[in-house]
C-alpha cells in the first residue's frame, strides 16, 4: 500500500508540473534560449588587402614600389605556425616584415617601397608597409602585445638577409616608445643599423611605428640614414583606407 501511495503522488507532482510549465507558457512567461554567438569580424583577403596600400608616391618624391607581398585571393585559416616570443630577434623582424600567414591571421600583405631622389641622398631609403588581419579585435590586439614585448625585449642582435651573401649586420640601441595613431594604440621603434662592413663606417637607422585598429595590425619600416620616426599622419591614412574595405561587409 506505500508503494502504491507513491507511485500515485509521483505520478500526481509530475502531472502538476507539466501543467503548470504549459500553463506559464500560455501565460507569455519566456522560455530560456542560449546567448547568440557575436557576428563574425568582416574578413578580407590578402589581395584585396592590396589594394588599399598607400601608393609609393605617399611616402615622398622620388618613392617608387618595388612590390607587392600577399597571403593570395583567399582568408586564410587562423592557425599559428610562428610564434612569435620563439624566434630570435633577428628571425621575427624578418619573419614579420615578410612572412604573410602562420601568426594566427587570417589575411596578410606587405608593401615594398625605395627612393633614391633628393630626400634619399646620400644614402637610399628603404621601407615598407604591411597589414595583418585577424579574426578578431582580440586576437589582433594578443598579436600586437606579443609583437611589442618582443621589440622591447629585442635591444641588441644581429641579422641576415636571406638573399644577401654579406654577413650579418648588427643592431643596436634600439629603443620602443609607446604612442597613438589617432585613438589607435600604437608605439615606436628606433634602431642603430650598423653595416656589415666596420671599415664603410656606415651607419643607417631602423625607424618603425606600429599601431592596432579593430581586427588588423599595421606596420610602417623605414630604413635610411637619418634617424625620423614614419609619419603618423601617413599610418592614419593607412589604416583609414583598410577600414573602408569592410564597409559594406
Amino acid at each position: 500500500m506505500k508503494s502504491a501511495f507513491i507511485a500515485v503522488a509521483m505520478a500526481g507532482a509530475l502531472s502538476l508540473a507539466i501543467t503548470g510549465t504549459a500553463s506559464a507558457s500560455a501565460l507569455g512567461h519566456p522560455e530560456h534560449h542560449s546567448k547568440p554567438k557575436p557576428a563574425a569580424a568582416p574578413q578580407v583577403s590578402g589581395a584585396t588587402l592590396g589594394s588599399a596600400l598607400l601608393p609609393a608616391a605617399a611616402f615622398g618624391d622620388g618613392y617608387t614600389s618595388l612590390g607587392t607581398l600577399t597571403s593570395g585571393n583567399r582568408v586564410t585559416p587562423a592557425t599559428v605556425t610562428v610564434h612569435v616570443a620563439k624566434l630570435s630577434c633577428g628571425n621575427f623582424e624578418l619573419s614579420y616584415g615578410l612572412v604573410r600567414t602562420g601568426f594566427g591571421n587570417t589575411a596578410g600583405v606587405t608593401g615594398l617601397f625605395r627612393s633614391l631622389g633628393p630626400q634619399a641622398s646620400p644614402s637610399p631609403v628603404n621601407g615598407f608597409q604591411s597589414v595583418l588581419q585577424f579574426q578578431s579585435t582580440t586576437a589582433a590586439a594578443s598579436f600586437y602585445g606579443q609583437v611589442l614585448a618582443k621589440y622591447q625585449s629585442c635591444r641588441s642582435f644581429t641579422e641576415s638577409d636571406p638573399g644577401a651573401a654579406s654577413p650579418p649586420a648588427g643592431v643596436s640601441a634600439s629603443t620602443v616608445a609607446k604612442t597613438t595613431v589617432g585613438h589607435y594604440q600604437a608605439f615606436r621603434v628606433s634602431q642603430v643599423n650598423a653595416a656589415p662592413d666596420p671599415s664603410t663606417g656606415q651607419t643607417s637607422y631602423n625607424d618603425i611605428l606600429v599601431a592596432v585598429a579593430g581586427t588588423n595590425v599595421y606596420q610602417l619600416w623605414k630604413t635610411s640614414d637619418t634617424n625620423d620616426e614614419p609619419s603618423p599622419a601617413l599610418m592614419a591614412r593607412l589604416i583609414s583606407r583598410v577600414q573602408k574595405l569592410y564597409s559594406h561587409r
